[in-house]
Parts: C-alpha cells; structure tokens; sequence
C-alpha cells in the first residue's frame, strides 16, 4: 500500500513539475511567435513591394535590394533568426511535450500539452522468455514485472530503490 501510495504521490510531484515547467514557457513562446509573425508579414508586403517596382527589373540586383532598404533588413533579420534557432524556442513546449511522451510510452502513460499526464491501461499480454531465460518483454517492449508484479501500481511505474551491499 505504501508502494502505491509514494508511487502515486511521485507521479503527482512530476505532474507539477511538468505544468510548471511548460507554463514557464508559454510568454517567451508567444513573444517569439509574434516577432517571427510580425517580421515573416513585413517581409512578405516589402517583397510584394519590391517586386511590382518597376525600376527592379531595369537595374542590378545589388542596386534593386540598396534601393528598398526595409525589404534587405527584414530579410536580414529573418534570415539571422532563423539561423540563430529562434523557430525552434517558438515551439519548445511542442518539442518537450513530444520528447516527455515518448519517455512516458516505457510506462504505459502519456500527457497532454499541458503536461498533464494520461495513465494508460496496462497491457493484458504477459512477457514471453527468451531461449536463455534471461529476460522476459510483452510485445510492446515493456518488460513484463513493470505490469505483471501484483505489489506494484498496475499503471505500469515503480519506484526504483538502490541499497549498498
């Protein structure tokens, strides 16, 4: 009973963790999907500007972009974001949620995208052996004491303790 007590309550403190953690993210993601949202838009009206000029096609290039300074800046800065990894902090929680749910599969559970987890049932397929006997896995390579030891939780999470010997 204790098991399954201190095993319910580790997984309630992780639960807090992980809304923490991801709320914790939401402000600086909506900032960055602004900027990128207000830079992809001005970028994409001073291209529209600078391609109906009708001088860009009777001149150079570099002569066309010097000529349209707030389409050469946005696309500057666009550029340099992208390359610095901003696309990737507007979609950090999406990443951490997708990483924590492929972690949280070994134990028969998921979460939302809030971080909220999602205890899944348990698995009624019992591990087969091995030729050598020396380790058992249910079909979805669980081993099969996460699920099948009627002393811990059934949802498939045990609490790990080491002793020194």
């Amino acid at each position: 009973m204790t098991d399954s007590l201190s095993a319910s309550e580790d997984l309630k403190a992780f639960e807090r963790r992980l809304t923490e953690i991801l709320a914790c993210y939401q402000p600086q993601t909506k900032r960055w999907r602004i900027i990128l949202l207000i830079l992809a838009l001005t970028t994409l009206i001073t291209a529209f500007r600078w391609l109906a000029d009708p001088i860009t096609e009777k001149v150079s290039l570099i002569e066309s972009l010097h000529n349209h300074t707030l389409f050469t800046l946005n696309c500057f800065v666009l550029i340099s974001l992208f390359m610095m990894g901003v696309h990737k902090k507007a979609v950090a929680p999406a990443i951490i949620v997708s990483r924590i749910k492929s972690v949280l599969e070994n134990f028969n559970m998921s979460c939302d995208q809030n971080g909220r987890l999602i205890l899944k049932r348990s698995s009624s397929t019992h591990g087969t052996t091995t030729a050598n006997n020396t380790s058992s896995f249910g079909k979805d390579g669980i081993h099969s004491w996460l699920v099948d030891d009627q002393s811990r939780p059934q949802f498939g999470v045990h609490r790990a303790s080491f002793h020194s010997e």
